[in-house]
C-alpha cells in the first residue's frame, strides 16, 4: 500500500510551489471508471492511474519519483522534482 499523508503534511510538501501554480481539481465518475480499467490492464495501482488521469485532463505535469509513472509517459508528462529546478 502507498504512503498516506495528513492534510498538514500535504500542505507542507506543497509549500515549495507558488500557490498560483496549484489548482485543485475534482474527480469525475468517468475518470474513476477509467482508472479502474487501466489499473487492471497495466497492473499499476489505481490511485496512481487516477493521479495520472487527473494530470492529463488538467494539462498538468506529474511531478513524482514513483516508478509506476515511468510507464505512463505517453499518457501524461512525468518529471522528477529535480528536473524542474
Amino acid at each position: 500500500m502507498g504512503k498516506e499523508y495528513s492534510g498538514e503534511k500535504i500542505v507542507d510538501i506543497l509549500s515549495i510551489v507558488p500557490s498560483e501554480m496549484l489548482v485543485k481539481v475534482g474527480i469525475s465518475k468517468k475518470q474513476t471508471e477509467e482508472s479502474v480499467k487501466m489499473a487492471n490492464m497495466l497492473k499499476i495501482p489505481r490511485k496512481d492511474i487516477l493521479h495520472a488521469i487527473l494530470a492529463r485532463d488538467s494539462y498538468a505535469i506529474m511531478i513524482t519519483r514513483d516508478r509506476h509513472f515511468e510507464g505512463l509517459q505517453g499518457m501524461v508528462n512525468v518529471k522528477k522534482p529535480e528536473e524542474l529546478i
